[in-house]
């Protein structure tokens, strides 16, 4: 009887024992289940089939949706993709979840479930993709986003969808981070000649559009270092000329102008056919803005200039020479202002004359310096050192580069000379 009661006793603390190990074991299955990804694949799947399109959203890798789209983008497109473009009737998981390894960054977990979608019209098989972040699993977005690229011609208006495309890159209207999907394509051309073209494209199978049209290739010769614009199209003629391809033949509006405003800018109205492609636009003129700056410029050389003469050095002067431009003007310097001479002081008046801009886009200008300086000298007759006033007259033809901010001399040569110098009267004496 005692042996019964004390094996009855045993059995029950066993089957006990069982129960506990039971719902512990169950209960951390349960807990990995709803803290795992599984749990979160298979709520994105229910409120998918219920088009609780809403709740999907905060399901989702906010990381890579949140720069994207907004909110309301994503909700619509689910709508678009699951209920109106395709509707969705039934979903499965085809098998278990696999973990990949994130080459990009270690530390994240990343895994997917080939999920089975049917379709009122089809069925398919697509992999669903979720990663680990700090607050938990997350869904990465499930679709693939493309660049959908339209050739247009020059000038011309671009929608998608309505949208206007923005993004004109290599002669090409681009649009970035598109969702699959029927897209209406439009484009308004920048004439009257020719009707609207539209077409609906698929995406991603469809991602380029090319426009059946005859188009030229166009040629603007002008200075360098401007900004030529047609039809709304800007580019930088760092030779002195810029092709614009893909143009259909008509009217349109050509511009030239400098970034910084240094020149006025020229408009003109063109009209471009097969026999018309060449166009030339070197009739250019300083701004009040640029002519200011050519002030300061010239102000700024020979404020230096002055300086360079009291102080027997070149300094000055070099900062404002191209390497190209610095030994001849330097060696020219010298020999008018340092070697055999002692000045002891000097000043000087300069007078800017014809200002013209060259076909490179070169400032040419003649400008004459009078200098008036007192030298210390050997008088022979004296023979005694002297102070001595001269009077030196030169005038220079001088080109400047002034294609960016920093402006340059870039040639300096010497047209004309008079010297003189103060006799003992106080008259001045010509050499």
């Amino acid at each position: 009887m005692p042996l019964d009661k004390n094996h009855k006793l045993f059995m029950a603390k066993i089957i006990t024992i069982i129960a506990i190990i039971g719902i512990i074991w169950t209960s951390i299955v349960l807990y990995k289940y709803y803290t795992g990804p599984l749990f979160k694949i298979d709520t994105y799947m229910n409120h998918l089939v219920r088009k609780e399109y809403e709740k999907i959203y905060e399901m989702l890798d906010q990381e890579e949706v949140a720069n994207q789209y907004t909110a309301q983008e994503i909700t619509a497109y689910y709508k678009r993709a699951y209920d109106i473009e395709n509707i969705l009737v039934q979903m499965t998981k085809n098998n278990d979840i696999v973990f990949k390894h994130d080459s990009q960054n270690p530390q994240n977990k990343i895994g997917f479930c080939n999920i089975q979608y049917v379709y009122s019209s089809h069925q398919k098989i697509e992999p669903l993709y979720f990663i680990k972040r700090k607050d938990g699993w997350k869904i990465k977005f499930p679709f693939l986003l493309s660049e959908v690229k339209i050739h247009a011609p020059i000038g011309s208006m671009v929608y998608i969808n309505a949208v206007k495309v923005e993004n004109y890159e290599n002669e090409i209207y681009v649009e970035k981070e598109v969702l699959p999907g029927k897209y209406a394509v439009r484009v308004e051309f920048p004439n009257q000649m020719y009707n609207d073209y539209n077409k609906v494209i698929s995406v991603p199978e469809e991602k380029e559009v090319f426009l059946p049209y005859d188009t030229l290739n166009v040629e603007i010769m002008t200075i360098k270092d401007v900004i030529v614009e047609l039809q709304g199209i800007q580019k930088k003629s760092v030779e002195g000329a810029v092709n614009f391809n893909n143009i259909l033949e008509g009217h349109y509006k050509l511009k030239v102008f400098s970034p910084n405003d240094y020149i006025n800018p020229r408009e003109m109205n063109i009209m471009i056919d097969k026999n018309a492609r060449l166009f030339s636009i070197f009739d250019i003129t300083l701004s009040d803005k640029g002519e200011n700056k050519l002030r300061e410029f010239i102000n700024g050389f020979y404020k230096g200039y002055l300086q360079d003469i009291k102080q027997k050095k070149l300094d000055n002067i070099m900062a404002y020479m191209n390497k190209d431009t610095q030994m001849n003007v330097g060696e020219d310097f010298k020999k008018w202002f340092i070697e055999n001479k002692d000045v002891r002081d000097a000043k000087i008046e300069v007078e800017l004359q014809e200002v013209k801009i060259d076909e490179k886009g070169l400032l040419h200008s003649s400008i004459i310096e009078m200098i008036e300086l007192t030298n210390n000298e050997f008088d022979e007759y004296e023979n005694r050192n002297v102070d001595r006033d001269y009077k030196i007259v030169l005038e220079w033809d001088s080109v400047m580069d002034i294609g960016g901010d920093k402006w340059s001399i870039s040639d300096r040569k010497i047209k004309q000379s008079i010297v003189s110098y103060k006799d003992e009267e106080g008259k001045w004496v010509q050499y």
